[in-house]
């Protein structure tokens, strides 16, 4: 065989591997995006919203003697929860933690992991327990669930709070999702986010009206962004700068400018928690 047939069966050759790398790389995209796609729906505000209500109104009505019964029916629940849980002892509950450092960067492998446990009713609904409440920047088309801690499972299907005591409306309230570079999952929309934009944060009862300030790269040493304490009350949005580079943080910031009640806000407030 010639030279130059060797050549040419080597460049077909490479061309169809090639046309196979792509073809594997454009299927892990969509792979990905339809499982954080099927894991945001799973936590969307509508699934969440009566349950966050609830419980947040029983939380400020909470007296000495509510809590003896609340006591009894914890053990209620416990001992259903047990229950439920008896037949998936092959999946663990995602772990309650506010240690971003524990938060590595995400794979198409980790969301598909994570998919495939959303898929289970018992785990499904231990993700919604966590639900807080939920935030939209209408302007950006940003809309996502907030849920409690940072854990993996958190991040790919919502927003997860940095610490355990950070309420709306007051100091600072960090929120941080992963980046999986789709300008409309998660927080993608923060990239396209503008000063002056404002962003609604609620738990159904209140919303907290932010009017943001900025949104920049930052290296991720800066802790001082996402501290608790802050003068004003702030709104802090983290993520990843893309879903391959952990190098930098994309951070919106915005500052407390109003407040209302939910059930009397504007529907086209409550309309953008989609």
């Amino acid at each position: 065989m010639s030279k130059d047939k060797v050549m040419k069966y080597l460049a077909i050759f490479l061309l169809f591997i090639g046309l196979g790398c792509m073809e594997f790389y454009f299927y892990e995209v969509k792979s990905t995006e339809d499982s954080v796609q099927a894991n945001t729906e799973a936590v969307s505000p509508k699934n969440i919203a009566s349950s966050v209500r609830s419980n947040s109104k029983d939380s400020k009505q909470i007296d000495s003697d509510s809590n003896k019964e609340d006591g009894q029916h914890g053990d209620k629940n416990q001992e259903a929860n047990e229950e439920n849980h008896s037949d998936n002892q092959n999946i663990e509950a995602p772990e309650v933690t506010y240690d971003p450092h524990q938060v590595t960067q995400i794979t198409p492998q980790a969301i598909r992991e994570v998919n495939e446990k959303m898929q289970n009713p018992w785990y499904r609904e231990v993700v919604k327990e966590n639900a807080l409440g939920a935030l939209s920047i209408p302007d950006s088309g940003l809309s996502i669930t907030i849920l409690n801690g940072l854990s993996e499972t958190n991040l790919v299907s919502g927003a997860g709070t940095f610490w355990a005591e950070q309420q709306m409306g007051v100091n600072n309230y960090p929120l941080a999702s992963h980046n999986v570079n789709n300008g409309d999952l998660l927080m993608g929309p923060l990239f396209r986010t503008q000063p002056g934009m404002k962003a609604y944060l609620t738990d159904f009862n209140k919303i907290y009206v932010y009017q943001m300030e900025s949104i920049a790269l930052y290296k991720p040493n800066r802790s001082d962004l996402i501290d608790l304490h802050k003068e004003t009350p702030t709104l802090t949005l983290v993520t990843c700068a893309s879903f391959d580079d952990i190098s930098e943080r994309c951070v919106g910031i915005g500052k407390l400018i109003d407040t209302m009640d939910f059930d009397t806000a504007p529907v086209w407030i409550k309309n953008s928690y989609q």
